[in-house]
């Protein structure tokens, strides 16, 4: 006979009822946080080096990303054989362009290719960095006002590290007020990124520059000032990499903690 207004009972699962169900709950959520901890990596915004001197840059790890994003390009004994108008495409799929040469002409030309590209295909053009120039640079920085953003300086070799670290601190320093008040030639000041010896570099005040590009990530007791790019590549998102995460200018990759260039429209 049914009482009216008793309360329902609820079958008593058994402990190995429950125990399966609390792992099936496991299995369920361990994806979804999979794919938060991506989702949080793959927001490290790109910085893409060149180096213009050279013809081709090593096969790295998920290469085959850049050419779906950019375009394919031959691969020959495990080295991408570049081009300067590729380049310049990767490059308008980051956030910072590093172009590197020893020649000031071929600097130039490949700003300027940088900023026709990202014109042409709608998408905003990256902050553009161009060098290295030595600390005492002038006349040869003038040619690139409106091209390029900022300059890559480097101190001229110096047996005191001290006296190097100074030279460093006073070109980043005075040359927005070299180009603008002394020479006329630019309307802004441009941006400044150091290279350099670590220790070196961890000499020069934070204030004084923008960027620092190194090869390997520094020491944690000499970590310089400015925004850290660093273009050693690993598999996972590393403590360095903070501001940016660099490809090249010697290895063309893809890590899944950097933002997908496929997905910059």
């Amino acid at each position: 006979m049914k009482l009216i207004g008793s309360p329902r009972v609820r079958p008593i699962r058994s402990q190995s009822q429950a125990l399966w169900r609390d792992e099936d709950d496991e299995d369920e959520q361990a994806p979804k946080e999979e794919r938060k901890k991506t989702v949080r990596e793959a927001t490290v915004p790109l910085a893409f080096a060149c180096r213009l001197d050279g013809e081709t840059m090593a096969a790295g790890p998920n290469h085959e990303v850049w050419f779906q994003a950019v375009g394919p390009l031959a691969v020959v004994d495990d080295r991408v054989q570049v081009t300067p108008g590729w380049l310049a495409a990767a490059a308008t799929r980051s956030s910072v362009a590093i172009c590197l040469s020893s020649q000031p002409a071929a600097l130039l030309v490949q700003a300027s290719a940088i900023r026709a590209v990202a014109r042409a295909s709608g998408r905003a053009c990256p902050l553009i960095l161009v060098g290295p120039f030595l600390d005492d640079a002038a006349e040869e920085l003038d040619q690139f006002a409106g091209v390029a953003d900022g300059f890559i300086l480097q101190a001229r070799r110096r047996d005191d590290p001290a006296l190097e670290a100074e030279m460093l601190r006073r070109a980043a320093s005075c040359l927005g007020e070299r180009l603008i008040l002394e020479r006329g030639s630019w309307t802004e000041v441009p941006a400044t990124c150091l290279i350099g010896s670590p220790d070196v570099l961890a000499m020069v005040a934070p204030s004084v520059c923008d960027y620092v590009l190194l090869d390997d990530p520094p020491a944690p007791k000499a970590i310089p000032g400015g925004k850290l790019i660093v273009t050693a590549d690993s598999e996972h998102k590393p403590w360095w990499a903070v501001a940016y995460g660099a490809v090249g200018p010697e290895v063309l990759a893809f890590r899944p903690w950097m933002m997908d260039p496929r997905s910059v429209r």
